[in-house]
């Protein structure tokens, strides 16, 4: 008669498929964790950027404006979106087109914002009254990649 002797077996090393199906479920719930965080990312800094954009373009037309308005010897508001200021012989006039603010000085124009922002409105307000100085309020609107942002300022003609 035969003897059987208890040797061990040994297991053949490797992983098994229920080890494999989770480790490519952690796996793929990691990754879509980490492609959502970056998509939000990404969001955040386009947004960020039209931020800027669009405060730029607007701090640069209400500085120009504000710069002649100050120098000026007088001015008039044709409507809500045209304003003429007169600096000695020379006239010059801010509005807005389609959806740019122009600049014309001298029978030249001169767009004063870019193609990255669309301007929505800009409108100008003649606050002087017969006890103020001379006062123009400014709104203008601007918008880029769907932000839009609103400023506004009032300047004295000095």
């Amino acid at each position: 008669m035969k003897k059987f002797s208890h040797r061990k077996v040994h297991s053949e090393s490797g992983i098994t498929l229920v080890e494999v199906i989770i480790y490519v479920a952690v796996f793929t719930i990691t990754i879509v964790g980490l492609l959502s965080i970056l998509s939000q990312i990404i969001k955040l800094k386009s947004s960020a950027n039209s931020y800027s954009v669009i405060s730029s373009e607007a701090s640069l037309v209400l500085e120009q404006i504000i710069q002649d308005m100050r120098k000026c010897d007088s001015f008039r508001v044709n409507d809500l979106s045209t304003l003429q200021i007169n600096i000695g012989s020379s006239e010059k006039e801010y509005t807005l087109n389609e959806s740019s603010v122009i600049l014309i000085e001298n029978l030249e124009e001169y767009r004063l914002t870019t193609d990255q922002v669309k301007v929505k409105s800009l409108e100008f307000y003649d606050w002087t009254s017969i006890n103020s100085d001379n006062i123009i309020h400014i709104k203008i609107t601007l918008e880029k990649g769907g932000i839009s942002e609103n400023f506004q300022t009032s300047v004295h003609k000095r």
